[in-house]
């Protein structure tokens, strides 16, 4: 089974110049609002849901759809189509493993199987003195039928229709984010691979 996922680039246009939304994220770096289509969801609805979620924005219009990317995994990647508890051995009577559930979208990294299971690392990140880091990984095994490398991402433009403060904060997937707008003539210090797909979308955002 494939994976959608989305992204924001919402700007809004001031005096100066046009801007960028982007958030701290307190463990991950600076990032742009992203997510997984959920299932049965459309790509559009899981943009406005996400968008609202980790934002707090209601009022956006879609400017344009800017591209769908095949996003590029390592061999071992893997993401989870599905909710999946962790368990601590392979099988349907497989113990679970600290009742960990690993939501749908997470990404993992396959170091062994048999047969229908996958023995997966799921890894923990923090961001220190500006890079993102390694901090602790989870092994436990998962049904293969949960797990994809097939994951399309599609991008959009958005802008918004009301006034918004500089900086604000916003509560989603029990963090605190800290919003704030950036300059497209600005590095806005994105992590690694929305980086990428910031400088692949950027010329268009300023159009």
């Amino acid at each position: 089974m494939s994976l959608e996922k989305v992204t924001a680039f919402i700007t809004r246009d001031l005096p100066t110049g046009r801007e960028l939304l982007v958030f701290q994220h307190p463990t991950a770096g600076i990032q742009l609002p992203a997510g997984t289509v959920e299932l049965g969801e459309s790509a559009e609805a899981a943009l406005f849901r996400e968008v609202s979620e980790e934002t707090g924005l209601t009022a956006v219009e879609v400017v344009r759809h800017l591209c769908t990317v095949i996003q590029p995994l390592e061999p071992e990647e893997r993401l989870l189509t599905k909710d999946t508890v962790l368990q601590s051995s392979p099988g349907d009577e497989g113990t679970l493993h600290r009742a960990i559930i690993l939501k749908r979208g997470a990404g993992v990294r396959v170091i062994g199987s048999e047969d229908l299971y996958d023995r997966v690392v799921f890894p923990e990140y923090q961001t220190r003195d500006g890079e993102v880091v390694q901090v602790s990984a989870r092994t436990g095994w998962i049904p293969r039928k949960h797990l994809t490398n097939d994951v399309a991402r599609h991008m959009y433009h958005l802008r918004t229709n009301a006034p918004t403060p500089h900086h604000w904060t916003q509560s989603a997937d029990d963090h605190l984010f800290s919003l704030f707008w950036v300059s497209l003539r600005e590095d806005p210090g994105l992590i690694p691979n929305q980086d990428e797909w910031y400088k692949l979308v950027r010329e268009q955002l300023r159009n």
